[in-house]
């Protein structure tokens, strides 16, 4: 899915490394949309058709509804042709991997919520003309999958870390919790927050992860779905999103749609789950919420 992984063992059986490794390259071989035989690229040019998936693809497909529809529409895992067409269809670690879309996709489509999901047969029906990007909740997905799976394998503790979202689980290193630096997303040699958590999810979604120049401009990859264009970055608006949640791939979510929503109605979404969060503004003013002290070391 283009990013690096970093994983931490605690207690190892002896291939807990090794495991990590292989699972979260079948992960990305199912779920990457620069692999043309990858699940989600398939659904992608499947038109509408139902199309057999690896049950960890029915997984992922689920999250990304009931993501869409939690968040009410603020994550939207649907915007793969707009990003394919503001610069972004290839691989920033492979260049030579690039999106695939079906020609002429049509301008009227059935919403998300008319995905089907059968997990007794393990198939999906995309609707027409709609596309999936897993985006950060893939790589969210991936580090609780495969955290939870270390822990079934018989380590005491596991941090599985994918592209910036990581989920702890069991005893930590240091006195049994997991130390984690929240980096600045002006400069990341700077430190913003540190935190030590037991057990639990951390996922920080930002403007300045990923950027590309163009003809008209710098880009970035978070897009607002009232637009269709990457989210202005006014003085006052979010850069930066750090949720702290029960789950990396529920962390992310919230991330992206605090950074989407904005920080007033993100922030009260949040809070309502008791999750702690932490909003960078453009300016440099650093806001956490009510919950965000009970994580800081």
């Amino acid at each position: 899915m283009g990013n690096t992984a970093e994983v931490t063992v605690v207690g190892d059986t002896g291939d807990g490394g090794d495991f990590a490794q292989r699972r979260l390259t079948v992960l990305e071989h199912l779920w990457s949309r620069f692999i043309p035989t990858s699940d989600i690229s398939r659904l992608n040019m499947s038109r509408g058709e139902p199309i057999s998936v690896h049950p960890d693809t029915i997984t992922l497909v689920k999250y990304l509804v009931s993501a869409h529809a939690f968040s009410n529409g603020y994550f939207d895992p649907t915007l793969l042709p707009t990003l394919v067409d503001l610069g972004y269809g290839a691989s920033r670690s492979d260049a030579s991997k690039s999106s695939i879309l079906p020609a002429n996709l049509p301008s009227l489509t059935e919403p998300l919520s008319r995905t089907l999901v059968d997990d007794i047969s393990n198939v999906v029906r995309l609707p027409v003309g709609l596309t999936f990007d897993p985006g950060g909740l893939g790589k969210g997905l991936a580090a609780d999958i495969v955290a939870l799976e270390l822990i079934r394998r018989g380590a005491i503790g596991a941090c599985v870390n994918v592209g910036g979202d990581l989920r702890c689980v069991g005893d930590g290193p240091n006195d049994g919790v997991w130390d984690i630096d929240i980096e600045s997303p002006f400069d990341a040699s700077i430190t913003i927050a540190e935190l030590a958590v037991c057990n639990g999810g951390v996922a920080t979604s930002s403007t300045r992860a990923k950027r590309w120049s163009t003809r008209r401009g710098q880009f970035h990859h978070v897009i607002s779905p009232a637009t269709n264009e990457p989210l202005i970055e006014s003085e006052n608006a979010p850069v930066q999103v750090t949720v702290i949640g029960a789950e990396a791939v529920w962390s992310e979510i919230l991330a992206t749609t605090i950074l989407v929503a904005g920080a007033s109605e993100g922030v009260s979404l949040a809070s309502q789950s008791q999750l702690g969060v932490l909003v960078v503004l453009n300016n440099g003013e650093v806001i956490p919420n009510s919950h965000w002290s009970e994580f800081q070391r």
